[in-house]
């Protein structure tokens, strides 16, 4: 799994990490999605808070 942490006002700051993780980290790395489920950790429910984090989980795989 890759984790990416997430920071920021729900559900603007979750879009963009998502956006940036197919944007920019999947074609700049060695990795491609894997067979996996996707995990969303949210540790409160304080989502709008300004400094709120979460982390998005991603199954990969190394491109070949």
């Amino acid at each position: 799994y890759a984790v990416f942490q997430c920071k920021g006002k729900m559900p603007e700051a979750f879009k963009m990490t998502y956006q940036q993780i197919c944007t920019e980290f999947f074609p700049q790395s060695n990795y491609e999605y894997g067979n996996g489920i996707e995990l969303e950790v949210y540790p409160s429910a304080e989502v709008h808070d300004p400094d709120y984090t979460c982390q998005i989980w991603i199954a990969v795989n190394e491109k070949k």
